[in-house]
Order: C-alpha cells, then sequence, then structure tokens
C-alpha cells in the first residue's frame, strides 16, 4: 500500500475525478480536519440546504483514520458522489438509491464496508438500485428476538474462540430470516453488532447498527447459495 500523499495532491485528484467521471468542475476544497474523532472523511453542507442545495462547503479528511493512499482514494470518490448528488438535485445520503447507483458506476465503496470489500459494498449498491433494500434494510428480511442464554449457545456453537468472559456483554440478540430461511444472528455486544452466519465464513467485523450486520449476513447466503 502506498504511502498518504499531500492534501494539495489529493485536491487535484478530486478535480480532476469530477471532471472526467461528471464533466462537472469541483467547486469545494479538500481539507484536512484533524478534529474529527470518528469517521475518515465527510461531506460539509448547511443544514437548511437540502431544498435549494447551495450551501455545500467542504470535504473533510480525517487522516488518523485513513491508513493508506489506497484508502483515502477511496474516502474522497466516496465523499465526491455526495457532493455531485448534493448539487444535481439527488438524494445524497447512506442507503439512497441515486447515491449508491453513483457509487456503483464508479465502483466506489459504501459506508457500511470497507474499502478493501468491493463487492460487499457493490452487492448492496445493486440490490438498493434494484429496490430490495430500503432505508430499514432489506425489504424481504424480518428478525425474531432470543434471549441472551440461546445467544450465548449459538455463539459457543458457531464461534468457539470467544471467551466465557466475553458472552456476558451481549445485550440484544436476533434471528435474521432472509425469504423465509433463517441464515443467521445478529447480537449486540458492547456498543457493536456482531453476527453468526449459519452457512459459510463467520465474519470478525463489528458493524454500527443491525442493518449493517444483516447487510453481511445476506451478502454472505446469497455467496452460498450462487
Amino acid at each position: 500500500m502506498a504511502s498518504i500523499k499531500s492534501i494539495e495532491y489529493y485536491n487535484g485528484f478530486a478535480k480532476q475525478f469530477a471532471e472526467q467521471t461528471w464533466q462537472q468542475t469541483l467547486d469545494i476544497p479538500i481539507v484536512e480536519n484533524k478534529r474529527r474523532k470518528k469517521v475518515a472523511g465527510a461531506f460539509l453542507y448547511l443544514r437548511n440546504t437540502e431544498q435549494s442545495r447551495d450551501g455545500h462547503k467542504r470535504i473533510d479528511l480525517s487522516f488518523k483514520h485513513l491508513h493508506s493512499h489506497e484508502e483515502v482514494i477511496e474516502t474522497i470518490k466516496h465523499e465526491l458522489c455526495r457532493w455531485y448528488c448534493y448539487t444535481n438535485h439527488l438524494d445524497f445520503k447512506d442507503g439512497d438509491k441515486d447515491f449508491e447507483a453513483e457509487l456503483l458506476k464508479i465502483k466506489g465503496t459504501s459506508s457500511h464496508f470497507g474499502y478493501l470489500d468491493k463487492d460487499k459494498s457493490s452487492f448492496i449498491q445493486q440490490k438498493t438500485v434494484d429496490d430490495l433494500i430500503g432505508h430499514k434494510g432489506f425489504k424481504e428480511t424480518t428478525y425474531r428476538k432470543i434471549d441472551k442464554k440461546r445467544m450465548i449457545e449459538m455463539v459457543r456453537t458457531y464461534r468457539p474462540h470467544v471467551l466465557n468472559k466475553q458472552l456476558y456483554g451481549i445485550d440484544r440478540a436476533y434471528e435474521v430470516i432472509y425469504k423465509g430461511v433463517k441464515i443467521g444472528y445478529a447480537f449486540s455486544y458492547h456498543n457493536a453488532w456482531l453476527t453468526i452466519a449459519i452457512k459459510g465464513k463467520q465474519d470478525t467485523k463489528r458493524y454500527t447498527s443491525r442493518k449493517q450486520a444483516t447487510y453481511y449476513l445476506v451478502y454472505q447466503y446469497e455467496s452460498e447459495i450462487a
């Protein structure tokens, strides 16, 4: 992986990318923001301009959350898609059909997965474009709440490397049912969501919501039956 370059370089890249991809001149700067604590990048706009779309300000990058040149590039492309949708009066937030469709066109990554998981990103983007995903997640997905004791049994069965002392941090747990088939479990553990897939490879990633955890389970399930 290549080392991170200067903010001047990334401004030049962003302008060129916007011109080549959308034939539109980028009219906001790319700025390093050292105060951002959680996200690697963000498109900033005035909150009362979602109708007029004339309040776009800048794109922030937080280099402390970015570990390579490639990751910076993917983050910029993601936020440029948001800028493009905003300035062209398209829906521009995560999960919006317009935004995910634009990411799919440029082979960008969605917020749900890291920049290395492009296959998962394109899977989710295509499902969104096909109207199979709404803002609450997959339309053909339902959940059945289960008690902590049963969830602990499932973790011991499918993820036996988890230590006993870790099991008691489980807060909420659900069976995930997709198209009438139980495909796995999603459970809340210390302010994150984890998954257990009934078939296929187990995922060790921590997700920020049950919806994001379900995205992985559906991706894994459909990969197995393909």
